[in-house]
């Protein structure tokens, strides 16, 4: 370069674009999207399962501008793992943070399918279907029944909390600033509660009788801590007002389930190839759509700790209301892959939750919700379970989902935004190229490949609202 007088010049052939690129050959590959050249030569791109799933990376991240279709690459590139890998066994779990967005993943697109998506789809290879095995969770409302923007025709119900179901979790419930608190030893309560369950109880009458503590209602009004946990009276007001906080405008936290089910006990019964759908988006507050969410990701973490997860030879496992153990024999294997999936995930695990203040902010100020999702990155190597997660801007985010991410995925963004330091593994001549994105263009940015990958993918073949 410069090109001297008089020189041919031709396109590229397919073998010299994928070699320019560094893309090695690969065992199990992954169609991940299609590169358009000018010239009408379309040119599929794929990434090895282990590029997604571990041990040589793991976990996807998608950010952009809103509008761009990042949710829909995210959502494409599962809907190809699940027709891959379902020979393996693949359970995806989605948290729909937005209105009715992941209601409809089972159903068939109103309008016909383009000509140009058909035939990306077939040079990747592809017959790509709505999702199928698909269970919708919706959050209990007034009187029993969903709190959400859509309601399903088929294979929905809602789930709800009773106080046995999360009495080992109510550190979710809150911040780390009101469990760390020293005026307020709330975190004492939390592990009494936790210790002597389920034989909390307080005396009734002269007699001493005890009367066991097992609902919501139960605990506010329990009051027999003993001294050297509640130390002063205030810090028990301060429990009991928080209870009350998320109990008495809230239909989530129920003193008997009826109708409802406990997520953690549904989740611990996955079965391959099934896709869970949990709706969050109607919750009314941030607290009550973290905790749902902090409670999927520690059944998911105990269920790897305890070895009934990623293990095809074992039988399932799940803990019943009376807290025996209830063994339930299935020929069907459990999934080799799990994948979780998180919209916005800067609502959960914002910027400053973990090292991003760098001395003055300390590792055990992470709030119980980011902890949960932080052992999901961190060891999801080595389980085969991983997070797509996805944002607007990289800068929103704790630094250590960037760190722990090996599939970046980038569509349009501003150049203010992209100088910030989440983008330092971009090049400055890519940098220029995102800013003028169009939308449904995608950036791919993975240490298997020499350079960031411009592509595109054909458009969702399941209904969108």
């Amino acid at each position: 370069m410069p090109v001297q007088e008089g020189k041919l010049v031709t396109f590229a052939t397919v073998e010299e674009v994928i070699s320019s690129l560094g893309i090695p050959e690969m065992e199990h590959p992954i169609p991940a999207g299609v590169i358009s050249m000018t010239n009408d030569t379309k040119i599929p791109i794929d990434l090895d399962v282990t590029y997604i799933f571990g041990p040589d990376t793991t976990h996807v991240n998608a950010t952009g501008i809103s509008g761009n279709m990042k949710t829909s690459y995210l959502l494409f590139l599962l809907q190809v793992l699940h027709q891959k890998l379902s020979e393996d066994g693949i359970s995806i779990i989605l948290l729909n943070t937005k209105e009715k967005d992941l209601l409809y993943i089972d159903k068939e697109k109103d309008e016909t399918y383009g000509i140009e998506d058909k035939e990306e789809l077939d040079i990747l290879g592809l017959n790509l279907t709505p999702f199928n095995n698909v269970k919708y969770f919706l959050p209990r409302g007034i009187d029993g029944k969903p709190n959400s923007a859509h309601i399903p025709e088929k294979n929905y119900f809602t789930y709800s909390f009773e106080l046995s179901d999360v009495y080992d979790r109510l550190e979710l419930l809150f911040s780390s600033e009101t469990t760390l608190d020293p005026q307020h030893n709330i975190s004492s309560i939390l592990n009494y509660i936790y210790e002597f369950w389920p034989n909390l109880g307080q005396r009734v009458g002269d007699k001493g009788n005890h009367q066991k503590i097992e609902t919501w209602t139960d605990l506010i009004n329990f009051s027999e801590f003993p001294e050297e946990i509640v130390t002063h009276k205030t810090t028990l007001l301060k429990f009991q007002g928080m209870i009350q906080k998320y109990r008495k405008p809230s239909t989530l936290f129920v003193d008997k389930k009826v109708t409802s089910r406990y997520l953690g006990r549904e989740i611990k019964k996955m079965k391959k190839n099934e896709v869970f759908v949990i709706d969050i988006a109607r919750l009314p507050t941030l607290d009550e759509q973290a905790f749902v969410v902090g409670d999927v990701m520690k059944t998911i973490n105990e269920m790897y700790s305890l070895g009934h997860a990623n293990n095809p030879d074992d039988e399932y496992v799940s803990v019943s209301s009376d807290d025996e153990i209830d063994v339930q024999k299935d020929r069907t294997k459990k999934p080799k892959y799990i994948v979780i999936f998180i919209d916005e995930i800067n609502r959960f695990l914002p910027r400053g939750e973990s090292g991003n203040m760098g001395l003055r902010m300390s590792m055990s100020n992470r709030s119980a919700v980011a902890e949960e999702l932080l052992k999901i990155l961190i060891t999801g190597k080595s389980r085969h379970c991983i997070l797509f997660s996805a944002q607007q801007f990289k800068s929103q985010i704790d630094q250590s989902i960037n760190e722990n991410t090996g599939l970046h995925v980038i569509t349009k963004l501003g150049l203010s935004e992209l100088s910030s330091n989440p983008y330092s593994m971009v090049d400055d001549t890519t940098k220029s190229v995102i800013s003028k994105l169009h939308r449904g263009e995608f950036i791919l940015v993975h240490p298997a490949f020499r350079h960031p990958i411009k592509i595109a993918i054909p458009k969702p073949t399941f209904k969108k609202p």
